[in-house]
């Protein structure tokens, strides 16, 4: 989650005329489809929707909509019914025809608001992180770590099919074809965060680990620790790839805000503010406003002229400062 004001999410991003005013949609690539959710959280996530032959898988379903708002609809809906201009006035799935595969890339109430929808539909297949199974599947704990207790949202019901481990292929449950995607565990905003890499466009799906011009947020589940290695390991899987001859270089699109960024300068950017944060110390922390999901000690940490913050707990900034792995991890930025 990042609550974000309203005019931090540019009105250029759409290619919608005269469209419904709470979701709004553009093209992402050739493939693919960004939905923007004007939820009533303040947290405008971001839901991508890619259209392959024979399935459409989502990854994420935002907040799903508000019921019995006259000017919204569900999720579903929109992208069943609602035809868009930039697709020859169709909508991104005609009548639901295809099959949906969703990959939520966290459990946070703005990622899976809208998937109870989806799953009422025999058809419907879930794939979720499997580094943290208990995270996910703890009914007891699951309102209070998916947050919806705290912006009072009832906890959607879902059961995952496929519990991902790290750098595998998405293949539908079903059918066994390889929907050309494949899941790593990103941990770090939560123990399940996941980023998915589709290697036909080149864009890697992060999820909440990593956007820009608001706090990126370390909740109380989450691991200041963790999600430094996790950077760094996406830093060098993106190197990576970026190596591979001609082609073009690899974008991250983000759970909110940043859709198209440069992923290896971002990346970068962030190793630096973190080696910056805990290991050189020359950004020093401000106390920010209270949040209610992480714990007292609030820090917020932002370096003038970057695009890139964090908040979490003095705690959680602490221990990975004491982590001997934090400084092999960025040692050498």
């Amino acid at each position: 989650m990042c609550q974000i004001p309203k005019e931090t999410v540019a009105s250029s991003l759409f290619e919608e005329a005269g469209a419904p005013s709470y979701f709004q949609s553009s093209k992402l690539n050739s493939t693919t489809f960004l939905i923007i959710e004007a939820d009533d959280y303040k947290e405008n996530p971001f839901i991508y929707v890619k259209v392959l032959e024979k399935y459409v898988v989502l990854i994420d379903t935002g907040c799903g909509g508000v019921p019995g708002r006259i000017e919204t609809t569900s999720l579903k809906a929109y992208i069943e019914s609602h035809p868009l201009a930039f697709a020859d006035n169709q909508p991104i799935n005609p009548g639901g025809r295809k099959p949906y595969v969703i990959i939520c890339s966290h459990s946070h109430f703005d990622h899976i608001g809208g998937i109870e929808q989806f799953v009422a539909l025999p058809t419907t297949t879930v794939w979720a992180s499997g580094y943290s199974r208990n995270f996910v599947e703890n009914p007891i704990n699951f309102p209070e770590t998916s947050l919806c207790n705290l912006v009072g949202m009832k906890p959607p019901k879902y059961t995952v099919d496929s519990f991902a481990s790290d750098g595998e292929h998405v293949v539908h449950t079903s059918s066994g074809l390889d929907l050309g995607l494949v899941i790593f565990h990103t941990p770090g905003h939560t123990p399940d965060q996941l980023a998915v890499w589709d290697p036909e466009e080149r864009v890697l799906f992060v999820g909440d680990s990593l956007y820009e011009h608001v706090p990126i947020i370390f909740p109380k589940v989450g691991s200041v620790t963790d999600y430094v290695k996790s950077i760094t390991r996406t830093r060098l899987l993106v190197e990576q790839w970026n190596d591979e001859g001609d082609s073009s270089r690899v974008t991250i699109a983000a759970g909110h805000i940043t859709r198209d960024a440069d992923a290896e300068t971002l990346l970068l950017a962030a190793e630096d503010a973190l080696h910056k944060i805990l290991i050189s110390n020359s950004i020093s922390p401000t106390n920010p406003k209270f949040y209610q999901f992480i714990d007292e000690d609030v820090e917020e940490y932002e370096e003038k002229g970057s695009s890139l913050s964090f908040v979490g707990s003095g705690k959680n900034f602490s221990q990975a400062r004491m982590d001997p792995s934090i400084v092999e991890a960025l040692g050498a930025c």
